[in-house]
């Protein structure tokens, strides 16, 4: 998205801020407070994105990334809409 309109290489930091914030949660996700019902958010700095994650057993779960300046009832309505599916 980001080296189409127009800025080469910035898509790249995108992807690599995106996965050192992986990593992160991976070692210290439970450090993040809860912001609806069990979703956890962590923010994309220095991108204004978010993402949404939650635990399942032994797994994180990560389950929306979104833009931070979307309408807040949004990323809720998007994250009630996963549940978790047992038996699967």
């Amino acid at each position: 998205m980001y080296d189409e309109r127009g800025y080469p290489g910035l898509g790249d930091r995108f992807i690599e801020v995106f996965y050192f914030h992986v990593e992160h949660i991976q070692q210290r996700g439970k450090s993040y407070g809860r912001v609806y019902d069990e979703f956890r958010r962590v923010l994309l700095n220095p991108f204004p994105y978010a993402a949404y994650f939650r635990y399942y057993e032994d797994l994180i779960v990560l389950s929306l990334v979104m833009h931070t300046a979307r309408d807040p009832r949004l990323w809720r309505k998007m994250l009630r809409e996963r549940p978790f599916k047992t038996g699967d």
